[in-house]
C-alpha cells in the first residue's frame, strides 16, 4: 500500500533466482575447493620442510628453501597433486551440498518450532496438549461393508499422525480445535525423524496474498475499474505464480536453504506439504488453489496434510472427489469430552509446576459451573481460559463465564505481558490506546465481510525490524481509511 508497484512474472523470476542460485553455489564450491587446497597443500610444504621425506630437499639443510621453491621445476608432476586436491574437494563439496542443506533446513525449522511452541504454549510436551478424538474415513474399497468406498474408525489424533505417515491427509475441524497445532506437531515430528519426505509448512494464507500481489494489475486505475476487480473471480494465469514461485520467494523458516532444491524434490515426490488453513484462503483464490493441490496430489508422488473447516471443504468438488476415490484420506476433529478436558487440565497444571495455585477440581468445578462448559470443548478456548486464570485467579476466573470476556482479560494480559518486554523500555503504548485500536480494526474487518482481510508480510532479513514496522504503520493506516469502521467497540465493551 505504500508503494504502487508493477506486477513481476513470477515464474521468470522464480527461474532468474534458481540460476543465480545455482551459480552462487558452483561459486562457492569452488571457494571451498580453493581454500581447503591452499591448507592442505601449506601442510604439505610445512611437512616436507620440517621432516624432508627421501630427501626431497637434498641433504644440505642451508639451501632447502630454495630447493623447496625449485621442486616444481624439477618434479612438475608435483602440480598435479594440488591439482586434484581442488577438484576432488569441489566435487565433494558439490554433492555434499545438498543433503547438507536439507540438514541445515530441518535444524531451522527444529529450532523454529522450538520458538513457537515456547511463544504460544508453555507446556513442554505438544503430545501433552491434549489427546482429542478423530473420526478418521478410511478408504476401503471393498464393496461388501456397511459403507462402501470408506470405512470409519475414532482415534486420537496423535495416534492419527503417527500412523498416516504416508498417506495425504485432510484434516478438518471447528475453529479452534487444533488443526494448525497438529500440522505443526506433524513438522516438528517430520524434521526430526529425517525420513524420505521433507516437511514444508505452507500457511495457505500467505498463498493467497502472494496470488494477489502478483495478479495483473495496472498502476494506474480508476475507482470503479478497482472496485470491479475486487467484485470479480479472479482466475490465475501461469504468469501470476504457483505453489513452487509462493516457496522460491517466502520466507519461511529454514527456506533459504531449500531454495535451490525445491523444483528437483517436488519433481522428485519428496516432500510432504503441510498446508495449513484452506478456509483463511481469499474466497476468490480458493477453488483456484484447491484445484493445484489436487493436481500436485495426482501428478507427483508428494504427500499433501491440508486443514479445513468442515463447510469450506464441502465447496471443492475436486478434493470432494479426491476423498471419494481414495486419493486423499479424510479425518474431522471431535470437540473435548468431560473427561478429556479434565486431563488436559490436569497435565497443564503438571507441566505448569503450579500444583499449589489451585487444583484440577477447582477448575473443573468452575466450568461446569459456568456457561464455559461447552465453550471449554474447544482447545483453543480451553488454553486460553487456563492461561487467564493462572494470572488472575479461580474466583476472579468466575466472573469470565463468557467467551467476550475470557477473551477480553486475556488480551488485556497479552498487552500487559507485551508491555513488560524489554523493548518498550522508552515507554510502550497505553493499554487503552491498543484496545481502542484493536476494536477498530476489529469492527473494519468486521464490516468489510472478508474474515482475513488484514494480513501483512513478515519482515525479510535484510530490511530492519524499525523500518518494518514503520511500513506496516502506513499500510494499516491506509487500510483502514479504505475500509472504515462502522460504530467500533468502545475500550469497556464486552463483545
Amino acid at each position: 500500500m505504500l508503494q504502487v508497484q508493477q506486477a513481476v512474472n513470477p515464474a521468470s523470476s522464480s527461474t532468474a533466482l534458481r540460476r543465480r542460485s545455482l551459480s552462487f553455489r558452483l561459486f562457492r564450491c569452488i571457494f571451498i575447493g580453493v581454500a581447503i587446497t591452499l591448507l592442505l597443500t601449506c601442510i604439505e610444504l610445512a611437512i616436507v620442510w620440517m621432516f624432508n621425506p627421501f630427501y626431497v630437499l637434498g641433504r644440505d639443510a642451508s639451501h632447502r628453501l630454495s630447493a623447496l621453491a625449485a621442486i616444481p621445476t624439477h618434479h612438475p608432476l608435483v602440480l598435479l597433486v594440488p591439482l586434484v586436491e581442488l577438484l576432488g574437494i569441489t566435487l565433494v563439496a558439490f554433492v555434499a551440498m545438498k543433503p547438507l542443506a536439507i540438514m541445515a533446513y530441518l535444524r531451522t525449522v527444529q529450532r523454529a518450532q522450538e520458538r513457537y511452541r515456547k511463544m504460544y504454549t508453555s507446556l513442554t510436551s505438544m503430545d501433552a496438549m491434549y489427546d482429542t478424538p478423530v473420526t478418521y474415513y478410511e478408504h476401503n474399497p471393498d464393496p461388501t461393508v456397511s459403507n462402501p468406498g470408506q470405512s470409519r474408525s475414532v482415534v486420537s489424533l496423535p495416534d492419527l499422525l503417527r500412523q498416516q505417515q504416508d498417506a495425504s491427509l485432510l484434516l478438518m475441524g471447528a475453529p479452534g480445535a487444533g488443526k494448525s497445532l497438529a500440522l505443526r506437531r506433524c513438522l516438528f515430528l517430520y524434521s526430526q525423524q529425517r525420513q524420505d519426505k521433507i516437511p514444508v509448512y505452507i500457511p495457505l494464507s500467505h498463498y493467497s496474498l502472494f496470488l494477489k500481489a502478483h495478479g495483473p494489475s495496472s498502476p494506474f486505475k480508476t475507482p470503479e475499474e478497482d472496485a470491479d476487480e475486487q467484485n470479480s473471480v479472479p482466475v490465475v494465469s501461469p504468469q501470476q505464480g504457483t505453489l513452487l514461485d509462493f516457496l522460491y520467494e517466502s520466507d519461511l523458516p529454514g527456506m533459504r536453504h531449500l531454495r535451490l532444491y525445491l523444483k528437483k524434490l517436488l519433481e522428485q515426490g519428496r516432500l510432504l506439504l503441510l498446508c495449513d488453513g484452506l478456509n483463511e484462503v481469499d474466497p476468490h483464490f480458493r477453488t483456484v488453489i484447491a484445484s493445484e493441490l489436487a493436481e500436485l496430489l495426482l501428478v507427483t508422488q508428494n504427500r499433501l496434510v491440508v486443514t479445513s473447516r468442515e463447510m469450506d471443504y464441502r465447496e471443492q468438488q475436486e478434493l470432494i472427489m479426491l476423498g471419494n476415490e481414495g486419493h486423499i484420506e479424510r479425518a474431522v476433529i471431535y470437540p473435548l469430552q468431560v473427561e478429556q478436558v479434565r486431563q488436559f487440565i490436569e497435565r497443564y497444571i503438571q507441566d505448569q509446576g503450579r500444583q499449589g495455585q489451585h487444583t484440577a477440581g477447582q477448575v473443573m468445578q468452575l466450568i461446569d459451573h459456568s456457561r464455559l462448559r461447552y465453550l471449554c470443548a474447544n482447545p483453543l478456548i480451553l488454553s486460553t481460559l487456563m492461561e487467564t486464570i493462572d494470572k488472575v485467579g479461580i474466583e476472579r476466573g468466575k466472573q469470565l463465564d463468557t467467551r467476550g470476556s475470557l477473551l477480553q482479560e486475556y488480551v488485556a494480559q497479552l498487552i500487559e505481558r507485551e508491555q513488560a518486554r524489554s523493548k518498550w523500555r522508552r515507554g510502550a503504548p497505553a493499554a487503552n490506546d491498543v484496545v481502542q485500536l484493536l476494536s477498530r480494526i476489529a469492527c473494519a474487518a468486521r464490516w468489510s465481510n472478508e474474515p482475513y482481510a488484514l494480513q501483512f508480510s513478515a519482515p525479510e532479513e535484510n530490511v530492519r525490524r524499525g523500518a518494518h514496522f514503520v511500513a506496516l504503520a502506513g499500510e494499516l493506516l491506509a487500510w483502514l481509511e479504505k475500509h472504515q469502521a462502522h460504530s467500533p467497540f468502545g475500550p469497556d465493551q464486552r463483545s
